[in-house]
């Protein structure tokens, strides 16, 4: 920092008041770049929930197959509904040859031989 008077900072309960958390949390030296940074703005962190949904959010359209939706409901703690919301505009993934013993797909009328 370029102030003098910065250096002179020893403790965080030295920093006004709206810095004490912060800096408390961060460090005296990253809340001083907030702050110079961002000094003046209003700053709205939301909450990591929000964060995790999107995360979820995402693997559920990475995971959906098509015939999948009650298995991603369970998976993630949520409803149908919510699952065929978010996959609504998602093109269902290619499923792969090998299939695990708890899936249950559809079969095709060519899947069956002739004799």
């Amino acid at each position: 920092m370029k102030n003098k008077l910065l250096k002179e900072i020893q403790s965080y309960k030295d920093l006004p008041e709206p810095y004490m958390t912060i800096a408390s949390l961060i460090g005296i030296e990253n809340t001083l770049i907030l702050a110079n940074k961002l000094g003046g703005e209003s700053l709205y962190l939301p909450r990591l929930t929000s964060v995790n949904r999107q995360i979820r959010n995402r693997q559920i359209q990475e995971e959906f197959t098509g015939y999948n939706i009650r298995h991603l409901a369970r998976k993630h703690r949520i409803s149908v509904r919510r699952v065929q919301q978010l996959v609504k505009d998602i093109k269902p993934k290619e499923k792969s040859k090998k299939s695990t013993k708890n899936e249950h797909y559809q079969i095709s009328l060519f899947d069956f031989e002739t004799k």
